[in-house]
């Protein structure tokens, strides 16, 4: 998978709602056609913070260690996801890099519970 690939799995894994990816940016943010790209740009590839609210929302397990850096999960029930990374020069890449992979595994194996996107929309304006 390539890095746009990637963070829209990641994404949806996330439950990111209406995100696009935005090639000149190589981040996802929302997007409408009225507004285009708005609000706080999301890459768990880039940002630490995103990649750590990424790992505790899906209950994934970090290894890291001199460069090295372990994400895992086993979803009972379902297929374990076990990724690894290295890069002993950015050990704080090589740990994004592994959760982004691990969320998208999640999503390719099916292994992660998606948001219901239609029930959301129909929920807003009820009035019943």
């Amino acid at each position: 998978m390539n890095n746009r690939e990637l963070l829209e799995a990641a994404a949806k894994a996330y439950g990111l709602i209406g995100h696009r990816y935005a090639d000149g940016v190589g981040m996802m943010a929302a997007y409408t056609p009225q507004d285009g790209f708005h609000g706080p740009w999301w890459s768990s590839l880039e940002d630490d913070g995103d990649a750590l609210r990424l790992a505790v929302k899906l209950h994934l397990t970090l290894r890291l260690y001199m460069g090295h850096a372990c994400a895992q999960t086993t979803v009972p029930g379902g297929p374990s996801v076990y990724i690894d990374e290295t890069d002993p020069l950015n050990p704080a890449k090589a740990a994004r890099r592994a959760v982004t992979r691990a969320a998208a595994a999640m999503v390719a194996s099916e292994a992660v519970v998606l948001p219901n996107i239609e029930a959301k929309r129909g929920a807003v304006g009820d009035s019943a």
